[in-house]
């Protein structure tokens, strides 16, 4: 099912509800400050319309004079309002990748893709431009296959596949299909734009595990920045698998080494690091 379309002015009373009870004449005040001048015959038949969607409720308190109203959010306002910032997130790493293209475009032009290469794309999904240009150079004879992470991105990579004609070249795969592909097989590995979300891990395993010996992957991801802030803690606690704010390389380093993998270049551009990556032969002597 869709997601509920919220207007600014409902959004705007969610936000305000969303720690504090308040009642009409506070909200309109408080809405003010947002810049939004909401009169009273704007402000409750929007009340009254969240309230019948059920995302608030409200209770009424005896006064002298005229008995004031008070609205609270709901369980269901607040998974509204978070299902809204979710699209925000979405629409805020789309423009993001566009905005550092170039640097994975020279990411995967190190990498060097060749003709006959079976290639694994464990990248964001948000790359479609630059999948158009790298899934040619493996022909003849070659295979790109991409892994959607995320079941809500399946449907629309295979549209993708459809509509630009490349059903004999491009597969998209789930994780569990992942696991198909047989041990040292492939010749390059991307994660693009990915590492920084919290959960994807494994992909380094998958990685070494998939890896020919000769085989080489590269990680090109955003920097993290050192020491929490707001902005973390409250990722942390509403957006859990989005907390990261990039990947950390004093972890990342450690969990390469432990799957026998090791850096053979480095370099960082527009606060993206990349990283050229192959098994070590050494760890694979052991």
């Amino acid at each position: 099912m869709d997601s509920p379309q919220l207007g600014r002015l409902q959004q705007a009373v969610l936000i305000l509800l969303w720690n504090d009870e308040l009642y009409g004449l506070e909200i309109q005040r408080r809405l003010r400050f947002q810049g939004l001048k909401v009169v009273a015959g704007q402000l409750y038949p929007a009340l009254k319309k969240l309230e019948d969607k059920g995302w608030i409720s409200s209770r009424e308190e005896a006064r002298i004079g005229a008995n004031r109203i008070y609205y609270r959010i709901s369980h269901e306002g607040q998974h509204v309002l978070m299902d809204q910032l979710m699209h925000f997130l979405y629409f805020y790493q789309y423009i993001a990748v566009h905005r550092i293209s170039p640097v994975f475009e020279e990411a995967v032009e190190a990498l060097g893709i060749e003709p006959g290469d079976i290639v694994v794309d464990l990248s964001t999904p948000h790359i479609e431009k630059l999948r158009m240009k790298m899934a040619p150079k493996t022909l003849p004879g070659g295979r790109y296959v991409v892994l959607s992470a995320y079941e809500d991105f399946m449907d629309a990579l295979n549209e993708w596949v459809s509509y630009e004609g490349l059903e004999d070249l491009v597969e998209i795969v789930d994780r569990e299909a992942l696991r198909g592909v047989p041990d040292g097989s492939v010749d390059k590995v991307l994660i693009l734009y990915n590492l920084h979300d919290n959960g994807l891990g494994w992909m380094i395993a998958e990685t070494a595990r998939i890896l020919k010996p000769e085989g080489r992957a590269v990680i090109s991801d955003i920097v993290a920045r050192r020491g929490a802030t707001v902005r973390d803690e409250l990722y942390e606690e509403f957006m859990p698998e989005h907390s990261r704010s990039g990947i950390d390389e004093s972890i990342l380093g450690p969990e390469l080494s432990s799957q026998g993998l090791r850096v053979t270049d480095r370099w960082e551009k527009k606060g993206v690091v990349t990283l050229l990556v192959e098994l070590d032969p050494q760890a694979q002597a052991r």
